[in-house]
């Protein structure tokens, strides 16, 4: 997809070239029309609109690996799908190379480290935590040497974008950031939501004492689903076209 802003990733002596973060924007990595082929959207922009608020609950999402409810929840499948295979592309672009030398990777680092900052720019949290848990999986973490190439503003950037999902204060900084984009515009992480509903499930009780229905869990679980709709909506400010090179680069990735 295109933006009036640029900046996105490239691959190294893999299967091609990895073009340089100007030429490919990031939101390329969420956004193409021919992308993807599940069923509710093609796009994370796209995809985030079309999930269902009640299939974010816990008691659904909860029983979503039960061999006959393979079927359950396809909104939110799509969409974990989606960023799983951004942080695969990461990590494919960083791990595959045996040959790979220490600076050329530690490059390649640097050049997804500034995609992030461009897709923070763009409020593009969904490929951005897909970007960050990639750069910290244990596979990568562990290339010391590498790291140690990588500027050290570039790292200090790296940092930054890492306090933003940490989960100091239940995860303080992303919620503010998220009440932002509710008037801002944004593709947020699904995982927040995700995570709250199932943690409201598992704590409180669907009834009280005497069979009465516990009205505090369901206003908690409407409050979280209630934010999801706001944020589905604030979308609409996002404009993005296809790029086929780019996607045809990202399909290499996937396989």
């Amino acid at each position: 997809m295109s933006s009036t802003k640029s900046e996105s990733p490239a691959h190294p002596a893999l299967p091609g070239p990895f073009p340089s973060h100007d030429q490919v924007h990031p939101l390329h990595l969420v956004s193409s029309d021919k992308l993807f082929n599940w069923p509710y959207g093609r796009d994370s922009k796209t995809l985030f609109q079309n999930v269902v608020p009640h299939h974010c609950l816990g008691c659904i999402w909860s029983r979503r690996d039960k061999k006959e409810n393979k079927q359950l929840a396809q909104s939110i499948r799509a969409t974990i799908s989606q960023f799983n295979a951004v942080t695969n592309c990461v990590l494919s672009t960083i791990l595959e190379s045996k040959e790979l030398k220490t600076q050329p990777r530690a490059k390649i680092l640097e050049k997804w480290i500034r995609i992030g900052r461009q897709c923070r720019i763009l409020n593009n949290f969904s490929s951005l935590k897909a970007i960050i848990s990639a750069l910290q999986s244990t596979s990568v973490y562990r290339l010391k040497k590498t790291w140690a190439c990588v500027p050290k503003d570039t790292m200090l950037m790296f940092e930054e974008l890492c306090e933003i999902f940490s989960d100091c204060d239940n995860f303080a900084t992303s919620r503010e950031l998220l009440l932002k984009g509710v008037t801002q515009g944004m593709v947020p992480y699904l995982g927040t939501f995700l995570t709250d509903l199932v943690m409201l499930d598992t704590a409180l009780q669907d009834y009280l004492e005497g069979g009465l229905i516990n009205f505090e869990k369901r206003r908690r679980e409407f409050e979280v689903m209630a934010q999801i709709k706001l944020l589905q909506s604030s979308c609409n400010s996002y404009c993005m076209t296809g790029d086929e090179k780019f996607v045809q680069w990202f399909r290499r990735q996937r396989h």
